[in-house]
């Protein structure tokens, strides 16, 4: 704790500018640590805000279950907006709600089709991504 005091007083014999600057990159990195715990799926949520295709995936296990379920629930001559329907009845039925936070330990991550489906708990943008899969 005695080092902490004897940097805490180098940092205030500096210049205002080095010391704003000095106190800035601690405070980003306190917060980077606090929201994102688990810094391999921070990487992961950079590459998926670059290619947010990866997320969408059509063919995943479990699929054909999928569309077998939603093509009982589907009424016949069904329009795009009652399939629409049907799908997000199914997605909400069947992934039970949950905060990223509580799910993957950081703020914020869009999980893979496949992920999202065999958790069975995702927030909404977990959801839409199965939900478009499912689309697709």
């Amino acid at each position: 704790m005695r080092v902490f005091w004897l940097v805490w007083g180098k940092l205030a014999e500096c210049r205002f500018v080095w010391r704003l600057t000095i106190k800035s990159v601690i405070l980003g990195s306190v917060l980077f640590v606090v929201l994102y715990p688990n810094p391999v799926l921070f990487f992961k949520q950079l590459q998926h805000y670059w290619d947010v295709e990866v997320l969408i995936q059509p063919n995943f296990n479990g699929i054909e279950t999928i569309n077998r379920a939603i093509d009982a629930a589907r009424p016949p001559n069904a329009t795009r907006e009652n399939e629409f329907t049907v799908i997000q009845r199914y997605v909400y039925q069947h992934i039970r709600y949950q905060y990223d936070w509580e799910n993957w330990g950081n703020i914020d991550y869009w999980p893979p089709a496949q992920q999202v489906w065999e958790r069975k708990r995702e927030d909404c943008d977990g959801r839409a991504i199965l939900a478009v899969s499912i689309l697709r």
